[in-house]
């Protein structure tokens, strides 16, 4: 517990030096959400919005920024607020809050990610994981936001995001995606001591635009060697 304490001070810390820099930002919000091999896990996030965009509300931009309104938003039978902080400092408002939830699956049994969509399937000797996000017409364009995501893994073989190391990859996000929404994909090998699953956990419920998510990056190789394969029989 006190390892816990410390992390989250730390992380808030930093947290608030790091946008101390940046206040030219109406919000900015960061997320960390780590997956372990049964899909639970823990989130943590972190944001801030000038207390003058606040004008004393406690959600702004749809986020909460108080402790009450924090645990009911993202409080459910899935997901348990572990840890929270809010602290004001030079004249801005910041969050940090660790979460648990036991099926990333059912993360959005909660009102703080009712409009996320996640998806995690085994596929041969790896797993596909789909985290989509529903677009928000209430979000401030210039917003700073990024996410990092650590899986159950020793090997991420492809991402939209950014590798980091073996089982993590991060991804900026734009300030227009808040608002159309947006969809983070990645695919990894599954560990020696993953177990024998073989549900489709979200398959079913987003499958055909989790296939054309795929396909779409496939697509391209697939008519470069059509029309290759057309060229040498013309040429014949």
């Amino acid at each position: 517990m006190v390892g816990k304490k410390l992390a989250i001070t730390i992380f808030s810390l930093l947290f608030i030096f790091v946008i101390s820099i940046s206040d030219s930002l109406a919000l900015s919000w960061f997320q960390k959400t780590t997956i372990n091999n049964d899909r639970s896990g823990t989130i943590t996030l972190s944001y801030s919005a000038a207390n003058s965009d606040l004008k004393g509300a406690d959600i702004y931009s749809s986020l909460p920024f108080t402790e009450d309104k924090i645990r009911a938003v993202f409080t459910s039978d899935n997901n348990k607020v572990v840890n929270l902080k809010v602290t004001k400092k030079n004249d801005s408002s910041f969050v940090s809050v660790v979460l648990s939830f036991k099926n990333i699956i059912n993360l959005k049994s909660s009102q703080g990610f009712s409009q996320i969509i996640t998806t995690w399937y085994k596929n041969g000797d790896s797993t596909v994981f789909m985290y989509e996000v529903g677009g928000n017409a209430e979000f401030v364009d210039n917003i700073n936001a990024s996410c990092t995501f650590e899986l159950p893994t020793n090997e991420i073989t492809r991402t939209n995001g950014i590798k980091k190391n073996d089982n993590a990859f991060s991804l900026q996000i734009k300030p227009g995606n808040f608002k159309t929404g947006y969809k983070i994909f990645a695919v990894f090998k599954n560990s020696a001591d993953t177990p024998e699953d073989k549900t489709t956990a979200g398959k079913d419920e987003k499958e055909s635009e989790g296939s054309c998510g795929l396909f779409g990056f496939e697509m391209p190789f697939i008519i470069g060697f059509g029309m290759l394969f057309m060229r040498r029989r013309f040429k014949k």
